[in-house]
């Protein structure tokens, strides 16, 4: 099994190598905007952030308190709604402009908005950064 793994793998090795190098190369793009002080992007990046801060409170934020208190009646609906939020991100990712344009763009966006992210960190250790990329990466 491990080497038909393997064998995939060396036959994808180029896609591979083309999404990697498209992600670093946006997580690089972020940096730079960050560091290059494009107010106009700076300010639209917070605006987004704010915005999906927003609608996630919008939707979960009522739930807060009652998770704390651990009303099981309230976990099994955020579970039900994570679940379905997750369904219907994975029926647009599997039709034909979902397997083609969205991931493409949620990996550019993503990419990018992680190397803002990245640019206003305060480590706490040496290897913290790189946690935080390992962990943007895998998201």
């Amino acid at each position: 099994m491990v080497s038909s793994v393997w064998r995939t793998l060396r036959r994808l090795r180029w896609l591979i190598l083309t999404i990697a190098a498209l992600y670093v190369a946006s997580i690089a793009g972020g940096l730079l905007t960050y560091h290059a002080g494009a107010a106009s992007a700076i300010v639209w990046y917070d605006r987004m952030s704010e915005r999906q801060t927003e609608q996630v409170e919008h939707v979960f934020g009522r739930f807060r308190q009652p998770l704390r208190e651990g009303r099981l009646e309230t976990i099994l609906l955020c579970s039900g709604l994570v679940f379905a939020v997750n369904t219907v991100g994975d029926f647009i990712n599997f039709t034909l402009p979902g397997t083609l344009v969205l991931p493409a763009g949620t990996l550019v966006l993503g990419g990018w908005s992680q190397g803002m992210s990245f640019a206003t960190i305060h480590a706490s250790s040496f290897v913290s950064p790189f946690l935080f990329l390992l962990v943007g990466c895998l998201e």
